[in-house]
C-alpha cells in the first residue's frame, strides 16, 4: 500500500515538521538557558564527572570530551544537553547510551523525564545494567607493594555487588591501573610522570582480585562499604559505564586509581570534592572518605603471610612452642593455653601455619584434615577482629615538609620536601612492617651563598619485614637517587643506584634489628666506580611517642680505591601530633684516617 499526499498536503506536512523542529529547538535553547542560570556546568558534580583536576580536564580526548580539543565547561555542558536531543543514531551510538551518568545527573537537575528525550535503544548498556547490580558499592584497599612500581602506594578500587535483574548475586571489582611493561627504569620514569602510559579501565570477578592480592602478592585488603544514597550510588555505577572504552593515560603523580575513585567520590560531596591534595594516592581516597563520612563498615582481609606474621608478634614463645608441639607430638595431644584469648590465638596460628605448610606440600593430607577438625571445633569460639591492628586511615599523611638547622662543616638552612610517602624515621607503626618509601625527595642545603642540592631520591625504599621461621620474609633496599658520597674526607655529590637484601628481627614489642648487604654503582668525582656496603641498624619506638633509628654502613670501595669508611646515623624523632613531628640527627664518618661529623634538627609537617 503507498501512501499519496496531495501538493497541499505536502505543503501541510513540511510546515508541520518544520515547527516542530524549531518547538525542539526553543525547548533546548530554553534548556540551556535555565541551565545556566542554575550554573550548572560549575557544578562540582559535573566537573568530577568530566575528571576536571587543578582547572583541566585528566581524561583529555575526543571519545570522552564532546568539545574536544577547545574544551570548557560551558562549552562541554552545551553539546552534551544538545547531543541527547539527537535523532540520529537512536542506539548504542546515541549519547544517552555513551553518557548515561551525565544524562541521569542532566535529567535530574532540570527536572525532566525520560519522555522529554528521543527514545534510544540502549542495547549494550541494557546488558550492563542487567548482569551487575549496585545495591551495595564499597571501596576497596589494597595494602601497597613497595616491590612493585605501579602498587608501591597501595591500591584502591570500587567493588559494586547485590542481585542482578537475573536474580544472581553478583560481586564485581571495578579498577583502573596500568601494567609496567619495561625494565628501563629512564623510560619508566619519564612515562609515568611526564607523558603517561596506557590506562586500563576494567570490571572483573571480585574473588579473582581477591584471589590474586591476599594469594599470590601477600597484601591485605580492606572492604569499606560506602554510605551514599541511591541517586549517588546509580551516578557513579553509571559512570563506571562512561569510562569503559576510554583511552585514558595513567600518570603515577597525576592520574592515577586513587585520584579517578577520588573524582567519583566528589560526586557525592561537595566539601569532599572541595578538599585540596598536592598528590593524591590510595591512602588519601580511604583518609578523605572517613573524614567526610562516606565509610559506614569495613571488613578486613589478611594475607596468610600478614597473618602468621601478626600471631608471631601476639604470641612470641607461645607461638613457636605450639608450633613445635605440631611437629614433635600427636595433635590430639597438643596442649593450648587455659587462657580463652591466648588458645584461640594458638589455635589461629596452628591452624593458617598448617594450611600454609600443606599448600607447600610440607605437610600430609591426613595431618592437615586432623587439624582442620580442630578449626571446625572452634567456631563456637569468639571470632578474632584484627581490622584495626594496623590501618592505613592512621597512618600519617604521605607528603612532608621538613624545615630546620644542619651543621656540615658550614652552618646550613636545610630544607627537606617529600611528595610520597614516608622515612624510616617516621611514625610507622600502623604500616604492615617497618620500612621507607621515598619517591621524588629533595633535600636543599640553604645559606647565604648557595643553594645545594644535598640528596634527591628518585625512588629509593627499604623495607624491614622480621623474619620468623613460617614466613622466612627477606628484608631489602633499593635506592636510585643523588646522594653524597665520601672520599679522603671530601664529600662529593654522586649518581647512585644501589641494592641489598638481609635479615631483620623484632626483639619485644618496639625494638627492631636489622642488617642488609647492598651493592651500588656510583658516577661522582668524575668516576664511574662499583661499591659494597653493609647496612646495620636499630629501630627503637619509646615512652611519650618517641622513636630512634640508629644506623651504621661499613662501605667498600666507594673512591674507587679499595678503601673502606664507616657511616654511622642516628636520628631522634618525637611525634607530636598527626601534623608535626620533631627530628634531631647526628652523622658521623669516618675512614681510619679522617673523621667528620654533621648534626642538625628541624620540624616535619605532614599534610
Amino acid at each position: 500500500m503507498k501512501f499519496i499526499f496531495s501538493s497541499k498536503s505536502k505543503v501541510f506536512l513540511y510546515s508541520f515538521i518544520f515547527v516542530l523542529s524549531n518547538l525542539q529547538a526553543l525547548s533546548v535553547d530554553n534548556l540551556l538557558k535555565e541551565a545556566y542560570q542554575l550554573q550548572l556546568e560549575h557544578s562540582y558534580i559535573w566537573k568530577n564527572l568530566l575528571h576536571i583536576n587543578d582547572g583541566e580536564p585528566s581524561i583529555n580526548n575526543q571519545d570522552f570530551l564532546l568539545s574536544y580539543p577547545n574544551f570548557n565547561l560551558k562549552k562541554e555542558f552545551t553539546m552534551t544537553l544538545k547531543s541527547f536531543f539527537s535523532r540520529k543514531n537512536l542506539d548504542d551510538a546515541h549519547a544517552i547510551c555513551k553518557y548515561p551518568a551525565r544524562y541521569l545527573w542532566i535529567k535530574d537537575a532540570l527536572e525532566l523525564s525520560d519522555k522529554d528525550f528521543p527514545k534510544v535503544t540502549c542495547s549494550s548498556l541494557s546488558k550492563y545494567l542487567s548482569l551487575t547490580s549496585f545495591e551495595k558499592m564499597s571501596l576497596i584497599f589494597v595494602s601497597e607493594n613497595v616491590n612493585s612500581p605501579s602498587s608501591m602506594m597501595g591500591h584502591i578500587f570500587f567493588k559494586i555487588s547485590g542481585k542482578n535483574s537475573h536474580n544472581h548475586i553478583t560481586n564485581d571489582a571495578v579498577s583502573f591501573f596500568t601494567v609496567i611493561e619495561t625494565i628501563n627504569i629512564a623510560s619508566l620514569m619519564v612515562k609515568s610522570l611526564v607523558t603517561g602510559m596506557q590506562g586500563y579501565f576494567i570490571l572483573k570477578p571480585y574473588h579473582l582480585k581477591m584471589e590474586r592480592y591476599l594469594k599470590k602478592e601477600n597484601r591485605n585488603m580492606w572492604e569499606c562499604e560506602l554510605n551514599l544514597d541511591e541517586f549517588s550510588k546509580k551516578l557513579i555505577y553509571l559512570h563506571f559505564w562512561e569510562l569503559k572504552d576510554i583511552d585514558i593515560k595513567y600518570l603515577f603523580t597525576g592520574f592515577n586509581c586513587a585520584t579517578i575513585v577520588s573524582n567519583m567520590l566528589a560526586i557525592r560531596n561537595k566539601n569532599y570534592a572541595q578538599e585540596q591534595r598536592l598528590w593524591i594516592t590510595p591512602k588519601d581516597v580511604i583518609k578523605d572518605a572517613q573524614k567526610y563520612g562516606l565509610i559506614k563498615l569495613v571488613i578486613f582481609y589478611p594475607s596468610e603471610d600478614w597473618y602468621l606474621n601478626m600471631l608471631y608478634e601476639e604470641l612470641g614463645s607461645n607461638g613457636e612452642e605450639i608450633i613445635n608441639q605440631l611437629n614433635t607430638k600427636n595433635i590430639k595431644d597438643i596442649k593450648f593455653s587455659k587462657d580463652l584469648k591466648e588458645a584461640l590465638l594458638e589455635k589461629e596460628l596452628l591452624i593458617h601455619y598448617a594450611k600454609k605448610e600443606h599448600k607447600n606440600n610440607h605437610l600430609s593430607k591426613k595431618t592437615f584434615e586432623k587439624i582442620q577438625t580442630l578449626y571446625d571445633k572452634q567456631i563456637n569460639y569468639p571470632k578474632l577482629d584484627f581490622s584495626e591492628y594496623k590501618n592505613p586511615i592512621k597512618t600519617p599523611d604521605d607528603t612532608q615538609l621538613t624545615m630546620g638547622y644542619y651543621k656540615k662543616k658550614k652552618d646550613y638552612i636545610q630544607l627537606q620536601f617529600l611528595p610520597a610517602s614516608n622515612y624510616l624515621h617516621d611514625d610507622n607503626r600502623e604500616y604492615f612492617s617497618e620500612n621507607e618509601l621515598k619517591i621524588g625527595q629533595l633535600d636543599l642545603l640553604i645559606n647565604q651563598n648557595k643553594v645545594k642540592v644535598n640528596q634527591f631520591d628518585l625512588y629509593s625504599m627499604k623495607s624491614i619485614v622480621p623474619w620468623n621461621p613460617w614466613t622466612k620474609n627477606i628484608s631489602k633496599e633499593l635506592k636510585i637517587n643523588y646522594e653524597q658520597h665520601y672520599n679522603n674526607h671530601k664529600n662529593y655529590g654522586a649518581y647512585n643506584i644501589s641494592g641489598g637484601l638481609g635479615y631483620s628481627k623484632k626483639i619485644g614489642e618496639d625494638i627492631y634489628l636489622y642488617s642488609l648487604f647492598n651493592i651500588g654503582l656510583g658516577y661522582g668525582d668524575s668516576r664511574l666506580y662499583p661499591y659494597l656496603f653493609l647496612d646495620n641498624g636499630l629501630l627503637l619506638y619509646e615512652i611519650w611517642n618517641m622513636k630512634t633509628t640508629l644506623n651504621h654502613q661499613y662501605i667498600y670501595n666507594q673512591d674507587n680505591s679499595y678503601k673502606t669508611y664507616n657511616k654511622f646515623e642516628l636520628h631522634q624523632s618525637i611525634f607530636l601530633n598527626e601534623n608535626f613531628n620533631l627530628n634531631l640527627k647526628i652523622n658521623y664518618l669516618d675512614d681510619n684516617k679522617n673523621s667528620e661529623k654533621n648534626y642538625g634538627f628541624g620540624v616535619s609537617y605532614f599534610f
